[in-house]
């Protein structure tokens, strides 16, 4: 480990803030168009969500990494109820993700401690905020108690990975079929349990409002899908393990939890009337897929800076993969070990996106779900 601590010293690197400074939000700049497509939905939805007299009306944010990425919409959902129905009416936020998350940087944002937007909680009256490190694959919140639910961007993350792949890091890519049949059907219970529990915190008219990473199966003439990015991510992990600074066991254990479920994975426990979902109540009012280009796309065509594009993402990557793969190496490395490890790694991968940064500046493409709770 001696030759990695001394790259780390010789070499540039990505930095990494763990919490506090608001890092995901201001690094992850890919869900910021996803959130203003489903904003308006959003915001017209309060005009059919029941409000009971003399109880809060409670808002739920489900995986929201450090919260800044939700802030704008939070505000403006805030705001809408306050216009419809005055003052009076006392609004809870609640913030669900996991135990270890950044809720230093959730509580800095909504106090308007951290540079984004202005804080709700300053602006508006008898507005309560809280937060949870339940999983959202269990309940979180008590019982028909939540009139919004909203996610982005979380719902891929599975419960547990059932195994780990070979040759590959994300289920699609894995060339044994019975490894991705096991993911598939991971999912599936996943998906399903996610809706069995906002079920029962959802209110009678309730709504959830998703966005979730999906596959399209097809994509837009000329375009490249963003999961290659995953291919990268494997092929620099395992020059690593080449060069003897990771060892096989680390290797082998890098399996990223993630299921990207097409259209009809997505429907499924809607379709049947009998169906565990449609008798807990819930009901599909609307579904949308969109594709939408990475952010370093644009940069590209406006400055042709293939460094900054390169920087832009590795850090946008790293926002979200630094703790899988911290989590992949095992405990023999020292903290101090690991941390010079990941520095190499996420180096070498901004090396790699250096080299052809086009080959990298896919689209991705999101699902929109609005889903509804049967009133009484």
């Amino acid at each position: 480990m001696s030759g990695c601590r001394e790259r780390k010293l010789s070499r540039p690197h990505t930095e990494w803030v763990p919490s506090g400074a608001g890092y995901f939000t201001s690094k992850f700049s890919i869900s910021e168009e996803s959130m203003k497509h489903i904003s308006p939905t959003v915001i017209e939805s309060f005009k059919s969500i029941a409000v009971y007299s003399g109880k809060p009306f409670t808002i739920a944010d489900y995986g929201c990494a450090d919260g800044g990425t939700s802030m704008p919409l939070m505000y403006a959902c805030v705001e809408e109820l306050r216009n419809l129905h005055g003052n009076e009416l006392e609004i809870h936020i609640n913030y669900e993700d996991r135990p270890e998350n950044d809720y230093n940087s959730v509580f800095y944002y909504v106090q308007g401690l951290l540079p984004l937007s202005s804080s709700y909680l300053s602006d508006f009256p008898n507005v309560f905020v809280s937060a949870t490190g339940t999983s959202f694959y269990e309940q979180c919140f008590p019982s028909d108690s939540v009139n919004l639910g909203f996610s982005c961007l979380a719902i891929q993350w599975l419960r547990k990975k059932p195994c780990n792949f070979t040759r590959a890091i994300l289920h699609c890519f894995s060339e044994v079929p019975e490894e991705r049949n096991m993911f598939a059907k991971q999912a599936e219970k996943d998906w399903e349990q996610f809706l069995l529990m906002r079920a029962k915190e959802l209110a009678k008219g309730g709504r959830l409002a998703l966005i979730i990473a999906c596959t399209h199966g097809k994509e837009t003439e000329g375009s490249v899908p963003a999961l290659v990015i995953y291919k990268l991510l494997y092929n620099v992990w395992e020059s690593m393990e080449k060069d003897k600074i990771i060892s096989k066991k680390d290797m082998e254990e890098m399996t990223i939890p993630e299921y990207f479920r097409t259209r009809e994975e997505l429907v499924k426990p809607f379709l049947s009337d009998t169906s565990p979902v449609r008798n807990a109540g819930l009901n599909l009012v609307s579904m949308e897929l969109k594709e939408f280009p990475l952010p370093e796309k644009a940069m590209w065509k406006i400055t042709g800076n293939a460094k900054a594009c390169a920087r832009l993402m590795t850090e946008q990557t790293r926002a979200w993969s630094n703790s899988f793969f911290q989590s992949a190496l095992s405990d023999h490395h020292s903290a101090e070990e690991k941390n010079s490890i990941l520095d190499e790694f996420f180096y070498r991968l901004e090396e790699q996106f250096l080299l052809s940064p086009e080959d990298y500046m896919g689209v991705i493409w999101n699902a929109f779900m609005i889903i509804e709770k049967s009133r009484p």
